[in-house]
């Protein structure tokens, strides 16, 4: 869909048709606007909606609803973060243990 777009708008730019190129940007950035607001008032109800928690004692909530939205997850030991495996992340981390002294 996306592809089929673009070449469209490729079309439209090597035809010098150059007001429907300007009405697409126009149309696009309407879009763009409207989801900035949305996304706006999602932010703000969020930061209402910890604030409350907060006021109200209910910081294990608060926390939990930051935490909510945050993107994040389990890693698996063969996951490549960078160019480094978390198994070796780890390994660096902690390093093998000392022998006991007596």
């Amino acid at each position: 869909y996306r592809d089929a777009w673009t070449y469209g708008r490729l079309d439209l730019w090597t035809q010098g048709n150059i007001e429907e190129l300007l009405h697409d940007c126009r149309t696009i950035q309407k879009q763009l606007e409207k989801q900035d607001k949305r996304q706006q008032s999602r932010v703000s109800d969020s930061a209402r909606n910890f604030a409350s928690l907060v006021e109200t004692g209910k910081l294990d909530a608060a926390l939990r609803h930051l935490s909510d939205g945050a993107p994040g997850g389990i890693h698996h030991l063969d996951d490549v973060i960078g160019d480094t495996s978390v198994r070796d992340v780890l390994r660096d981390k902690h390093p093998q243990a000392a022998p006991l002294h007596n």
